[in-house]
């Protein structure tokens, strides 16, 4: 009989570090997310608020266990602060499209400008 062992560590899986607020700069947002990955694996992340697309952004992350990583979305057009945004987060292999997925989740997110 073959026993297979499956540890917590080794579950693959990609999560926004939650926050209050994400802080916009210019138009730009920057997402801190904790990963755990067997093998290269690639991050894609998505914003929008009803029909307004803010944008989107992809990164290739390295093979690792709870690691941290932080991905930026430059939008085309300027970000208004504010509540009932949407920020997608897919875990896929390397290449593949955001359907063939590994893990995704699906936060509420508020923006707030970033005062110098």
């Amino acid at each position: 009989m073959l026993a297979v062992f499956l540890f917590w560590d080794d579950l693959e899986y990609a999560k926004l570090i939650a926050r209050q607020s994400y802080l916009i700069k210019g138009r730009t947002i920057a997402f801190t997310i904790e990963y755990t990955a067997n093998v290269e694996r690639e991050l894609y992340v998505q914003v929008n608020k009803g029909n307004f697309w803010v944008g989107k952004s992809a990164k290739v992350v390295a093979a690792g266990i709870h690691q941290k990583t932080q991905i930026t979305i430059v939008s085309n057009e300027r970000i208004d602060p504010g509540e009932g945004y949407k920020m997608k987060l897919i875990l896929h292999d390397v290449g593949a499209d955001w359907e063939n997925k590994i893990d995704k989740n699906v936060y509420k997110v508020s923006l707030h400008k970033l005062e110098y």
